[in-house]
């Protein structure tokens, strides 16, 4: 098996910044779906080994509208019926069990009702739940904002402690820099 080393000109690029001296074994590799290393083996996801055997359609593929990040697209692109999808205000704890994307910036960038709106064109929200807790803990302007950002879908409000324990039933969490108390809200895809 051919050894790995950074990227130079007398090596053939396998497009993550590794190298292998062996064209063919390269693309074998590639095919496979990974490299062995001395370390251990690198692995290609499906879509990052069509992406390099593909450059020429990665490159007309590149996104200009919506959502941009590749990993919140990953994650919806999974979403099927009645799978759930979490978005956190920046103090939610972690979850081991389930996909996080954090894109967390700054003090509510995003907030939470950014990624809600971002998400609505592309999916269709049939029940969203969040924690009782949210209508103590903020004012009537907030409140209202999150009604209207929900608008069409079955909202439930129940005890923190009970909507914590759907969380690990998600297919990912989206965690932001939302500083709005209790925030966090599940979307059930319709």
């Amino acid at each position: 098996m051919g050894r790995l080393r950074p990227t130079s000109s007398s090596t053939v690029p396998t497009g993550l910044g590794l190298s292998c001296r062996d064209p063919a074994l390269k693309r074998r590799a590639i095919i496979n779906g990974s490299f062995g290393t001395a370390d251990g083996v690198i692995s290609f996801s499906p879509a990052a080994r069509f992406a390099i055997t593909h450059p020429s359609i990665h490159r007309l593929t590149m996104l200009k509208t919506g959502i941009l990040n590749p990993h919140i697209l990953s994650l919806l692109a999974r979403v099927r019926h009645t799978n759930t999808v979490v978005i956190s205000d920046r103090g939610f704890p972690f979850w081991p069990q389930i996909e996080i994307v954090d894109i967390s910036l700054c003090d509510n960038i995003p907030s939470v009702l950014d990624v809600l709106r971002a998400l609505r064109p592309n999916f269709v929200v049939g029940k969203a739940w969040m924690a009782q807790e949210f209508l103590r803990a903020n004012t009537k302007t907030t409140r209202t904002r999150f009604v209207a950002a929900l608008k069409g879908a079955e909202l439930t409000l129940e005890p923190h402690v009970d909507f914590k324990k759907r969380v690990p039933h998600a297919i990912g969490l989206i965690r932001t820099g939302d500083t709005v108390q209790y925030a966090n809200m599940i979307l059930e895809s319709a």
